[in-house]
């Protein structure tokens, strides 16, 4: 399952950068997401790349998923993110994340961009695949997880938005 997604920002790559790979705003963006646990493994971040490797335990949003793919979820589980961000110019990098329901079929890959539009603004801009390696189903069980993927990302642009404006 593909899908693209982009989402704009009120600042320059400048601002963003620093804030996008420290440890203290990828803790609270994911527990103010619903994580019940974030451990953050590796948050680098220089002038050349972003590098942030984490793991949060989280319990699955159950709306709108159909009750035979209920029964492949658990209470809860683990998302593990790995996401690299490397200038490529100034005020452009490129972006590659992959996320992945441990335990489960399904992996989450998405490459990008990261640049500013203008002064004062910059869009992330993600082209995302996802993929289920279950026979017969995996086509429902990656367009399920393209769904929750599209409405965490809606949620995190909101706490980003957020986090700038308060810190």
């Amino acid at each position: 399952m593909k899908f693209s997604l982009s989402q704009d920002y009120p600042v320059g790559l400048d601002v963003l950068w620093p804030v996008y790979g420290h440890p203290d705003y990828v803790r609270a963006k994911y527990l103010a997401l619903g994580a019940h646990r974030v451990e953050v493994e590796t948050a680098e971040t220089t002038g050349e790349h972003i590098r942030v490797v984490l793991e949060r335990v989280i319990a699955p949003d159950l709306d709108g998923v159909p009750d035979w793919a209920r029964r492949l979820v658990g209470r809860e589980y683990v998302m593990r993110h790995e996401s690299l961000c490397r200038r490529t110019a100034p005020g452009a990098s490129a972006v590659e994340l992959l996320i992945t329901p441990l335990g489960a079929p399904v992996e989450i890959r998405a490459t990008g961009s990261f640049n500013e539009t203008g002064p004062g603004h910059t869009r992330l801009a993600l082209d995302f695949e996802v993929s289920c390696s279950l026979p017969l189903v995996g086509g429902k069980v990656s367009a399920l997880f393209a769904g929750k993927v599209r409405e965490a990302l809606l949620e995190d642009h909101a706490f980003t938005l957020g986090y700038l404006n308060h810190g």
